[in-house]
């Protein structure tokens, strides 16, 4: 029983573990995101200088979805990933979207 409630409790650690990383992850792409909208907050919006920043943004919204399909999947899996979590990923994603 020792073994098993162990195992258990390795097993959820490594889970809490991997939903921290894909938070990081989730943060690091926020602030990228930050960095895009300043550096592109004073270009006239017909500019030709939005193509690379137009193609970074589509790749960061691939980014954070990603990471929110793995987040999502650790959340189905175990408590590491809590409702509000999810919620305001939901939130961020679609916030990104709309920029």
């Amino acid at each position: 029983m020792d073994q098993v409630k162990k195992k258990m409790s390795e097993e959820m650690k490594k889970m809490v573990e991997k939903a921290f990383k894909k938070a990081l992850e989730i943060a690091d792409a926020f602030e990228k995101q930050e960095d895009l909208k300043n550096r592109t907050a004073k270009l006239p919006q017909n500019s030709q200088q939005f193509r690379g920043p137009r193609r970074k943004q589509l790749e960061l919204i691939e980014e954070l979805g990603r990471t929110s399909d793995d987040l999502m999947e650790l959340g189905r899996n175990s408590f590491a990933v809590t409702p509000q979590m999810a919620q305001r990923l939901g939130d961020a994603m679609k916030k990104m979207n709309e920029s």
